[in-house]
């Protein structure tokens, strides 16, 4: 901490946890557990034992996710208890058939063709939108239905919408 002139930071906060875990470098003797907690909550670092980690579903251990703001995120999930999309959902497609969309040609009316623009947050701009024939169409593997939830896989991630039934017969396109 510059002989006091600066706060407390990283290089305490490992000398608190050398000593708390008996590294032989530090004497332990002295490990304040009150003053290592009061550390890490003024630092972007959490604590997170190897056994956890195994336990997660995908094996991660990039700081990234692990960040205060996930896990804090994560608690009050669990708090209230989760479901996922897979256990909600009949179906998950990842459409990711590029090379299908390649002789795609657009038009002003037709059916309507989604792109990831097309989606933001909540809902689907019909503003300016692109339209197939039925012809092309029936050639995509991809047909929504109503209340299907389209996410963006690039561009605006995050951003999810419901396909409403006048949107239908809709496809889309994951470029």
């Amino acid at each position: 901490n510059h002989d006091g002139l600066t706060a407390d930071g990283i290089a305490e906060a490992f000398i608190e946890f050398a000593k708390k875990e008996n590294l032989s470098f530090f004497d332990s003797s002295s490990f304040d557990e009150n003053h290592y907690k009061n550390l890490l909550e003024g630092l972007e670092c959490t604590e997170i034992f190897l056994s956890e980690v195994k336990q997660e579903k995908n094996f991660r251990i990039d700081s990234g996710y692990y960040q205060k703001k996930y896990l804090a995120l994560e608690k009050n999930l669990n708090a209230y208890g989760t479901t996922t999309l897979f256990e909600l959902c009949r179906q998950i497609t990842d459409f990711g058939a590029f090379s299908q969309t390649n002789f795609i040609k657009f038009f002003d009316e037709g059916i309507l063709f989604l792109r990831n623009q097309d989606v933001k947050e909540g809902y689907i701009n019909l503003s300016e939108n692109v339209f197939i024939t039925e012809k092309i169409y029936k050639r995509l593997t991809l047909h929504l239905q109503e209340n299907d939830i389209v996410i963006p896989r690039v561009g605006t991630l995050g951003n999810a919408a419901l396909i409403e039934k006048n949107m239908l017969p809709c496809s889309a396109k994951d470029n």
